[in-house]
């Protein structure tokens, strides 16, 4: 992890280096400049970038990977790759590297059917695994191409697998209280999310969820995976920055029916309340 004055000290040299350049860099852009910057100065052994919009034209992708990886792909960012999922398939396809190695999970078979014929132009190496071996295909990957050693991989995976995110299942104090944070924003990670939440909260226990949504999400699959009982109380708010849904438009766009919804649009509010 980079320290907040390390951080500085690496954004000042990239806003340094932006400034002889004539060109109005985002700010995505000049972060994915700093973090490599950053990972070249520490002299990581492997590096794991994560595209921020689609793939083919995103910042990250002027690094020349070493295996793409392709975890599921929804209709995300929609209206910024193109309308579609054969657009957003097309998009995200482009990490595939000439000659490459990528590994994919179970898709949809349009965006199967994509990632393939992506593969097959490039003459890369692509294959479609299951999702819970995906970890185990990365690692076999990356040992077949020397960039890792010969691991045994079911007593060295464990450890490999011991990563805590921050914001992904995220598990604060608030006022004495227990609050989960997570950034879930697609209809399969709120899936994922409502199992998570039914593993630690018992079945008679009402569950209250603060959301707040940026414009390219499918905000209406995301809300309806949490209308389902009357324990489930929904506050919705308005998420910082342009993007975001204000919290009466993710009111309008999610039509609940079953869960108990109200609307606060300040967030430290709808905290303060819960």
């Amino acid at each position: 992890m980079i320290t907040p004055d390390e951080f500085v000290e690496a954004a000042n040299i990239v806003f340094e280096a932006v400034s002889r350049l004539d060109f109005a860099y985002s700010t995505f852009e000049m972060a994915t400049a700093l973090a490599l910057y950053w990972f070249a100065r520490k002299k990581v052994n492997i590096a794991v970038l994560e595209v921020g919009i689609g793939g083919r034209w995103d910042a990250v992708n002027a690094v020349e990977n070493v295996l793409a990886v392709f975890t599921p792909i929804e209709r995300e960012h929609i209206m910024m790759l193109g309308g579609s999922m054969q657009t957003i398939a097309w998009n995200k396809a482009g990490i595939i590297q000439p000659n490459g190695y990528a590994i994919s999970v179970p898709q949809q078979p349009i965006v199967e059917d994509i990632l393939r014929s992506e593969a097959a132009l490039k003459g890369a190496a692509l294959s479609f695994i299951k999702s819970d071996s995906l970890t185990r295909d990365i690692c076999y990957n990356l040992m077949v191409q020397g960039i890792i050693p010969l691991l045994e991989l079911d007593e060295d995976l464990p450890s490999i697998l011991d990563i805590h995110v921050p914001g992904r299942l995220e598990k604060i104090q608030i006022a004495g209280r227990t609050v989960l944070i997570d950034g879930a924003h697609t209809p399969t990670s709120a899936r994922h999310l409502r199992w998570k939440i039914k593993q630690q909260v018992d079945n008679s226990e009402p569950v209250r969820l603060i959301i707040g949504m940026m414009r390219d999400k499918s905000a209406h699959e995301f809300l309806t995976t949490f209308n389902l009982l009357p324990r489930y109380h929904i506050t919705l708010t308005t998420a910082p920055g342009q993007r975001a849904f204000t919290a009466q438009e993710l009111a309008s766009t999610a039509d609940l029916q079953r869960a108990a919804v109200e609307i606060i649009p300040d967030l430290n509010q709808a905290l303060a309340q819960v």
